[in-house]
């Protein structure tokens, strides 16, 4: 008897170790867990899209102009221009500390244009006077203006732009021969000079391209940005496998973080005995890079 006994309390200290163990290393997994998904939190601002989109841009043109020492400068300054025309570009983008969306910070909206004076201001010339009306009417436009470049970085707004913007690099890709490239006799060849050249060379096939039918170009360039997305860390899954919502991974409480470790955690299988695994729904990243979206 003292013997079943003794036996019973051993193997009731291995299963008591054994669960330490398990513990220990769902802990461990937990916390990497949230140091992946509060880093990617941080990927949907202002500073880490850009240099994303810049890096972007130069892979871009090395592939197709060849790799030129002014490659980056003209990447960063086609996506300061795209980020102009999209309105969502803020003078005071320096990127050497933090920075934020125009939609994050209502205070700077600008007040409308208001008529000044009371009244008496008619008694100026006629050409440097304007009715209230008229003032009303700039002041509205203006409100408007504001208004839809505020809103215009928010992820909705910006995939929809995006979209477009796919749609023709898609096309673009589509159009180029295979192996194409402006290969530079020498690096230091201008860059804007070379993207000009490819746009002289291939122009009429991208025309023609541009002009045929394509059913599936909509749900194909989207496959593809929402894959870039999930690559860059900015896709956030609450959004489902919809379009994205109105506001970036960033913008949420840094607390979720860790309330989605927890589900993560509890919603992933026991690894096999002995087998050191971390989660399947580990990371933001749910394609990976052989993607067939990409090669087309």
């Amino acid at each position: 008897m003292s013997g079943f006994t003794s036996e019973e309390s051993h193997d009731s200290v291995h299963r008591e170790q054994r669960r330490g163990q398990r513990e220990k290393k769902r802990e461990k997994m937990r916390q990497e867990i949230i140091k992946k998904l509060e880093a990617d939190r941080l990927r949907s601002r202002p500073e880490e899209q850009f240099h994303d989109e810049v890096k972007e841009e130069e892979a871009w043109l090395d592939d197709i102009i060849g790799k030129r020492d002014g490659n980056i400068s003209l990447a960063r300054k086609r996506i300061v221009k795209r980020w102009i025309d999209q309105g969502i570009w803020r003078d005071e983008f320096q990127f050497s500390g933090p920075s934020q969306w125009k939609h994050e910070d209502p205070g700077s909206v600008e007040p409308k244009c208001e008529i000044e004076g009371d009244g008496n201001a008619f008694s100026l010339s006629r050409d440097k006077t304007q009715s209230a009306e008229t003032e009303q009417l700039k002041g509205d436009e203006v409100e408007a203006q504001q208004k839809r470049e505020r809103e215009a970085s928010r992820p909705f707004h910006r995939f929809i732009s995006s979209i477009l913007l796919e749609r023709s690099k898609f096309l673009e890709t589509m159009a180029t021969p295979p192996n194409f490239k402006l290969t530079p006799k020498d690096p230091s060849e201008d860059s804007e000079e070379g993207l000009k050249e490819y746009y002289r060379i291939l122009g009429p096939a991208i025309k023609e391209m541009q002009s045929k039918y394509n059913p599936h170009l909509t749900s194909n360039v989207t496959y593809i940005l929402k894959y870039k997305w999930n690559r860059r860390g900015i896709w956030d899954h609450s959004w489902g496998q919809g379009m994205p919502d109105m506001s970036w991974k960033h913008e949420r409480p840094v607390e979720e973080c860790t309330h989605e470790a927890d589900m993560l955690i509890e919603t992933e299988p026991e690894s096999p005995k002995g087998a050191d695994s971390t989660p399947s729904t580990f990371g933001s990243v749910s394609y990976d890079d052989t993607d067939p979206g990409l090669h087309v």
